[in-house]
């Protein structure tokens, strides 16, 4: 049976990942057939170095990425991963799978290795996990996720972002996918429902928790802590509106994407 490479993308100008890449990222080594990942060209270089140090293959996203070029920076890892490996490729954010990595690294190998048994495999949170997050996080997220549960005929957590795919499953991901947004956490499990005959499975894993905190360290310290920068987060009416636009973002893509392709 062929392995399962590892499909992820970071945009990281400042170098925030240095160390998380450092300390979690070796084991994905042993986990992973091959790791490829996607870099934008504005990520500090000693990110690169330091990626290709344990050997990764590393591409290059030309001008930069923002919230309209997720998308195509999640299309370009997955095309990678699957023109450089044989078998199922894992697509998940490398600030997360790092998180996962240090976390529960005996839970991340396990699923790896039941990726290879699932055509397309929808990776959500268990409660535990979704409960490490900011609760603006969670609230929002949670309508996202009932919009695309409805539109998929089945409960899954789509906007933890995480899929394993066959070779067949990326290939029509890459042949119907368009969505430049985030919206693609919806685009990608709505258009195998509706452009395929693949099964789609789903499981929930504590790994999954809260990532965002491994490119803040100091800004976490200086809160006094993880618990109390989230608290501060969840006061913010910003940062409640930033979620709710995330969130519509991907609500919004799962009902375009089935609207379009039915």
């Amino acid at each position: 049976m062929d392995g399962v490479s590892l499909a992820t993308y970071t945009h990281d100008p400042e170098g925030r990942l240095l160390e998380p890449i450092k300390d979690r990222l070796p084991p994905l080594t042993e986990i992973y057939e091959g790791l490829f990942v996607v870099v934008t060209n504005e990520t500090d270089g000693r990110v690169l170095e330091r990626l290709e140090e344990f050997g990764c293959t590393v591409v290059i996203q030309e001008d930069g990425v923002g919230y309209d070029r997720v998308g195509d920076a999640r299309r370009l890892a997955i095309s990678a991963a699957s023109e450089g490996g044989r078998g199922h490729v894992h697509f998940v954010d490398l600030d997360r799978v790092l998180l996962w990595a240090g976390s529960h690294p005996d839970e991340l190998r396990r699923v790896v290795g039941e990726i290879a048994d699932h055509e397309f495999l929808i990776i959500g949170r268990t409660p535990r996990a979704m409960e490490t997050h900011p609760v603006s996080q969670r609230e929002t997220e949670r309508l996202a996720n009932r919009v695309a549960s409805l539109v998929l005929g089945q409960e899954a957590d789509v906007t933890a972002a995480s899929r394993g795919l066959s070779q067949g499953a990326a290939k029509i991901i890459l042949e119907y996918s368009k969505i430049k947004s985030f919206g693609t956490d919806a685009e990608w499990p709505v258009i195998i429902h509706c452009k395929s005959d693949l099964p789609i499975s789903y499981i929930e894993v504590d790994g999954l928790g809260f990532e965002d905190w491994l490119k803040l360290p100091d800004e976490v310290e200086a809160a006094g802590g993880l618990e109390e920068w989230k608290r501060a987060e969840d006061e913010d009416p910003a940062r409640w509106l930033h979620r709710m636009r995330f969130a519509q973002m991907i609500a919004e893509a799962a009902l375009t994407t089935y609207r379009e392709l039915t």
